[in-house]
């Protein structure tokens, strides 16, 4: 009778096959045992102790790709410890590495076996150092399984997928507990993701915000959510945890808005309010985030003042310009300055203003119509004396 184990990683296959089935199990539901210890290194140690059917002389334990690297292989009598003998090789025809357990004569009763070994590189890695650890097992026959992945230290559990754990235990290391079975395309198979970088990431927040760098704690805050909130694992075990991360974020974010607003309101103040505005128009929007009503009225007010007076201070240095114009004589550009800065008075409302613009330009259309005048006046009298010179019958002729 065959058994086929198939474990994969990213694009990684792995078959496990057990020959003959047992007759005598470790456990009396005939369980398989598995503990898998992930590292954040991309490696995985696994032992597993499986039984030996009385009469077997050797055992083709694992069949895996030959892109995986099989290291530190151990394999021993489970209840006495005495080793057992075993070789990795290079199946060519399947294109497979192979661990096979050997036996220098049948084993005269059945018996339970440890193996242990390392796979290297094992592990997908994704942004932030979260690790994805996922396993297949699939046997022609109905077979049981119990298993338990052991997390480093200073890990964190981020999700779960295939299927859900009997238990998950936390405390120095985390353990996550699985059963199950498999027959034909029934696989026992479960995947789970991991990371140190939440606790990375919240303890350089903490300290940061007690040194008072409270953006760059803030930073930290933010990637921390992030990365739990990217994953179901917290949002279904510990929403006060996140929640509190959301409070402390809302917090954080409220106090360098604060002092923000009063870069921008001494800014104002000291005439810079170019400046002025374009540190006002995030905050609008911040506080509208952070449902702070007031403040975002605030700043949409000191926007709208901040263009007043720029507005206005454009208008005044066009209407300085256009006087300046008026009294070099130059009527054009001293009537185009005057019309624009009555377009900008007028846009402000300001009818003071808007009255000395039209007061300049009456000036200047008088200077035009007595120009004009002075001008008709020239050439009515030249077309006088033409008049004149023509009616005593002299012909001019100019010279050639």
């Amino acid at each position: 009778m065959k058994k086929t184990l198939k474990i994969t990683v990213a694009v990684f296959l792995l078959s496990f096959i057990f020959l003959p089935s047992p007759q005598q199990m470790l456990c009396e539901d005939s369980s398989l045992l598995w503990e898998f210890k992930p590292a954040t290194d991309r490696s995985v140690h696994i032992k597993a102790i499986i039984p030996i059917a009385k009469g077997t002389d050797s055992y083709k334990f694992l069949e895996i790709s030959e892109k995986i690297w099989i290291k530190d292989v151990k394999a021993y009598e489970y209840e006495s410890g005495t080793p057992v003998e075993h070789k990795v090789y290079y199946d060519s025809s399947r294109d497979k590495q192979v661990i096979m357990l050997l036996f220098s004569q049948p084993s005269p009763d059945s018996f339970a076996c440890g193996i242990e070994f390392v796979l290297a590189d094992f592990m997908e890695e994704r942004n932030d150092k979260v690790f994805i650890f996922e396993w297949w097992y699939r046997s022609e026959e109905e077979e049981f399984h119990t298993g338990v992945v052991i997390l480093p230290r200073g890990t964190d559990l981020l999700d779960l997928q295939l299927k859900e754990p009997e238990r998950v235990e936390e405390g120095e290391q985390i353990a996550i507990y699985y059963e199950g079975k498999s027959k034909g395309y029934n696989d026992f198979s479960f995947q789970l993701a991991f990371s140190p970088s939440g606790r990375t990431f919240l303890g350089m927040a903490e300290r940061y915000e007690e040194s008072g760098d409270l953006d760059t704690a803030l930073s930290y805050y933010q990637r921390t959510m992030t990365l739990y909130g990217r994953y179901n694992f917290y949002a279904k075990t510990k929403p006060e945890f996140l929640k509190g991360i959301r409070e402390k974020i809302v917090a954080l974010q409220k106090i360098t808005a604060d002092s923000a607003f009063e870069d921008a309101l001494e800014a104002f103040e000291q005439g810079e309010y170019e400046k002025a505005k374009v540190q006002f128009i995030p905050l609008e929007n911040q506080y509208r985030i952070l449902k702070d009503t007031e403040r975002e009225s605030q700043c949409r007010e000191m926007i709208a003042e901040c263009e007043r007076v720029v507005m206005s201070r454009e208008a005044e240095m066009l209407f300085e310009r256009g006087k300046m114009q008026y009294d070099t004589m130059n009527y054009p550009s001293a009537r185009e300055s005057f019309v624009q800065a009555q377009e900008i008075f007028e846009e402000l409302g300001d009818q003071e203003k808007l009255a000395e613009c039209e007061k300049w330009l009456g000036k200047i259309e008088v200077v035009y119509r007595t120009i004009l005048v002075g001008l008709m006046g020239a050439v009515a009298i030249v077309l006088k004396l033409l008049q004149r010179h023509f009616s005593k019958g002299d012909t001019y002729w100019p010279e050639t």
